[in-house]
């Protein structure tokens, strides 16, 4: 069935993922999180996959390195079964078999749409600047797990 599937080195809003879990829908093999905001000081560019996206918001291109995109991945999927699938066909094909295969495979098929978060906070804490940043914000942002570990 559908999963949520997330980067272990990624928080996020619990309204992020709450949101993410009911974009389910049978156009749509997958469901990306993206965020718009692609020069926030949270996103480190060196690192970021990079989404550019069709006029409907489905993914057209993925991956590191892209000269033209629209947004960036949040690193939070809504995924089915053809993910798996799609990952298993670009092995097939000759390619490494990495997650942003998957998804290209899935784009090139009309089967990757995403989800907007607008101004919701997500971080990608691999690198220690933004751990930094992460230990700074997460508790503004994640007042409700804060709150819940305190009692």
């Amino acid at each position: 069935g559908d999963y949520l599937l997330m980067m272990a080195d990624h928080i996020f809003e619990a309204a992020i993922l709450a949101r993410l879990a009911g974009q389910g829908s049978a156009d749509r093999g997958v469901t990306l999180a993206i965020d718009r905001r692609v020069a926030s000081e949270l996103v480190d560019p060196d690192d970021a996959t990079w989404v550019s996206l069709d006029s409907a918001g489905f993914i057209r291109t993925i991956g590191k390195g892209l000269e033209l995109y629209d947004a960036v991945d949040c690193g939070a999927f809504l995924a089915t079964p053809e993910l798996a699938e799609a990952i298993a066909g670009a092995i097939r094909d000759g390619a490494p078999g990495s997650l942003s295969n998957g998804m290209q495979r899935l784009a090139d098929a009309g089967r990757a749409a995403t989800m907007d978060i607008g101004a919701a906070w997500w971080l990608d804490v691999d690198e220690p600047r933004f751990h930094a940043i992460a230990e700074r914000q997460a508790p503004l942002h994640l007042a409700e797990l804060y709150a819940g570990a305190a009692s």
